[in-house]
């Protein structure tokens, strides 16, 4: 019985030795995320182990990073999330954007975090209502938003 190597290595993400190119999926797969009419575009890639998954995302992440009018925020599933997100956004945007966003009433941002000034029972609700007055500026602003989880 001959020694054989398993394929399934812990190292995700990694380029293989044996490198089929798949630029035109890339192509494909950025074009349609730039040409989506939806108000909200959610793309979900899915397979099995080791197919090369984590390494189409790099490639398409690294496509859309090249973009002027891209924002692509790496997130950590944690309890913070939406707070996280904000925050994000606002480290990635643009000058141009960041004054923008430094206008919505009844948030204050930094370079270190940014403080809500609107004190709620809820503060998750306020996220969310912040979130999605920062999206409208992106939109204004003709950027288009990758969360990569």
């Amino acid at each position: 019985m001959t020694n054989m190597n398993n394929p399934f290595d812990p190292n995700f993400g990694k380029v293989p030795k044996i490198y089929l190119g798949r630029q035109k999926i890339v192509e494909d797969i950025v074009q349609s995320l730039e040409s989506g009419t939806g108000p909200y575009q959610t793309s979900m890639i899915y397979g099995m182990r080791g197919v090369g998954k984590t390494s189409l995302l790099a490639d398409i992440t690294s496509t859309l990073e090249q973009k002027s009018n891209w924002l692509v925020i790496y997130l950590a599933m944690t309890n913070d999330l939406l707070a996280t997100l904000i925050q994000s956004i606002y480290q990635e945007a643009n000058n141009t954007i960041k004054k923008a966003l430094d206008r919505i009433d009844g948030v204050k941002f930094s370079a270190f975090g940014f403080e809500l000034e609107v004190h709620v029972s809820n503060p998750q609700s306020t996220y969310q209502v912040l979130l999605e007055e920062m999206l409208k500026v992106l939109k204004k602003h003709d950027q288009s938003l990758l969360m990569r989880l």
